[in-house]
């Protein structure tokens, strides 16, 4: 298949490598990154889109909705790196030209990928922990130390005009919990800069979720944490089940005997391979891919929910439409 890939950072010279690994020729456009070696070159995006049939989008977040539409508008079947687009009305309608035209529209949640989420999720769905009550899930790093040799304060990240805000970085954490829980229900939520970083986006969050199901879920949010801590825990009738990503294990605890862990690779190029594998396959079909554009609107609503919250010091109703 031919794909291009629009944006050359870290994340798109990643896709622009699985994909040639996996024997798809790559055009790929960058303003001003290079392209990767094996790559064809494309001087704008419509050149790049031309002749493909599918397209990764790995742009800036502030540039996923426009080049998005551009890609469904050629006819290719589009993966959008996270977010979808910055908001919920801007991605609304990506998902209605993607219906309308039978395409293929996903959004990147690598971490559904990981065998960490995978296998608490399957000791949910199996009724391994009774019924889901209570969830505790976090993440953490070192906003400067993820682009080495970069300033990092000129990065999406770091930049409110870009996207960026640890909200939008760590949507992953959102989507995951709602794949394994259902569709969340009501927020609160405090989102705060309470470091020295120089940057324009809160660099904490913190928020309760109401689930439909009635589960009650905290989730903690940071830019700050020098370690790259991540993982989750999940409380049922029944038992427990948790993942951590710095000690790489799964550990699922009930009644019916000891403790039970299972080690999980902390690595997560695997992931990467295998969303872009799952990807391809779906185009492929015209079937569904991982994450689908609903369900990546779904998460920015609770994105925007929490915004809501937090701008408002109240709990704010998730919309459903």
């Amino acid at each position: 298949m031919r794909v291009a890939v629009l944006g050359q950072g870290s994340i798109g010279r990643r896709h622009a490598g699985n994909l040639l690994s996996l024997g798809h020729e790559v055009v790929a456009w960058d303003p001003a990154a290079d392209v990767l070696d094996g790559t064809e070159r494309a001087p704008s995006p419509d050149a790049a889109l031309a002749d493909a049939e599918a397209a990764i989008i790995a742009s800036p977040s502030s540039e996923h909705a426009a080049q998005a539409r551009l890609a469904l508008e050629h006819g290719c079947h589009a993966l959008v790196e996270k977010p979808l687009a910055l908001t919920a009305a801007e991605a609304g309608p990506l998902v209605a030209l993607a219906d309308g035209q039978g395409l293929v529209l996903g959004v990147a949640m690598n971490l559904r990928f990981h065998r960490g989420v995978i296998a608490v999720r399957d000791a949910v769905l199996s009724g391994a922990i009774g019924a889901p009550l209570v969830a505790r899930v976090w993440f953490g790093s070192w906003l400067p130390g993820w682009r080495p040799g970069t300033d990092y304060r000129l990065s999406y990240s770091a930049r409110r005009e870009l996207g960026g805000g640890v909200l939008l970085d760590a949507i992953h954490e959102i989507d995951y919990l709602s794949w394994i829980l259902g569709p969340v229900a009501s927020v609160s939520a405090t989102l705060t800069t309470v470091s020295d970083l120089e940057i324009d986006v809160e660099d904490v969050a913190q928020m309760q979720l109401g689930f439909a199901s009635g589960v009650q879920a905290v989730l903690s949010l940071d830019y700050l944490d020098r370690s790259y801590d991540r993982g989750c825990r999940l409380v049922g009738s029944e038992g427990t089940v948790s993942w951590s990503y710095s000690d790489g294990r799964v550990m699922l605890e009930t009644d019916c005997g000891p403790p039970a862990g299972t080690s999980v690779p902390r690595d997560v190029a695997g992931t990467y391979l295998a969303e872009i594998g799952a990807f391809i396959d779906a185009a492929a079909s015209s079937a569904p891919t991982s994450t689908t554009a609903d369900e990546g609107l779904a998460a920015l609503r609770v994105v925007e929910a929490a915004r809501d919250s937090a701008a408002g010091a109240r709990r704010v109703a998730v919309s459903v439409a």
